[in-house]
């Protein structure tokens, strides 16, 4: 009876903790020698392992080695490694934009193939799809369409 009550206790045991783990999911912090992954927030979406959401709700990382320190409802799309987002809302890394950064800000969108491309906060600035080493200082409303482009911001000048 002893070693048959022991081995229940012992399954409940593990299913308890194996629950634990599935719902806990990518909330909290799990570090491997070979990466880093930390979700802070039960709203926000985490994929890779070697990505972090370091705050905020609802932001979405959906590629390796990239980060959204925090704000609200903040993306950054797959294929888009060594990317960051550093707070701010409702700002936008596409798909395949490695190397990029929105500093914050509100509505900023850095859109696919516009790698190495960087906004630095403001509303509503955008880089046009294939436009890498682009670069908005602030302001709102600014867009680069072309490559290599710098737009020192201030407000509603489209660079073409």
């Amino acid at each position: 009876m002893h070693t048959i009550r022991t081995i229940i206790n012992s399954l409940v045991l593990s299913s308890t903790l194996l629950w634990i783990f599935f719902a806990v999911g990518t909330q909290g912090a799990s570090c491997v020698v070979t990466g880093c992954q930390v979700n802070i927030g039960a709203t926000n979406y985490l994929v890779a392992g070697t990505s972090s959401i370091s705050g905020g709700a609802y932001n979405t990382n959906d590629t390796a080695y990239s980060i959204v320190s925090g704000g609200l409802n903040n993306t950054i799309g797959s294929l888009s490694h060594f990317s960051a987002i550093a707070g701010g809302w409702s700002n936008v890394l596409r798909e395949d934009v490695p190397y990029s950064v929105i500093s914050g800000g509100i509505g900023n969108t850095i859109n696919e193939d516009a790698y190495a491309s960087a906004i630095n906060g403001g509303a509503y600035n955008a880089v046009g799809a294939v436009s890498p080493y682009a670069w908005i200082g602030g302001g709102g409303y600014n867009a680069i369409l072309y490559r290599c482009e710098i737009n020192r911001g201030g407000g509603s000048v489209p660079v073409a």
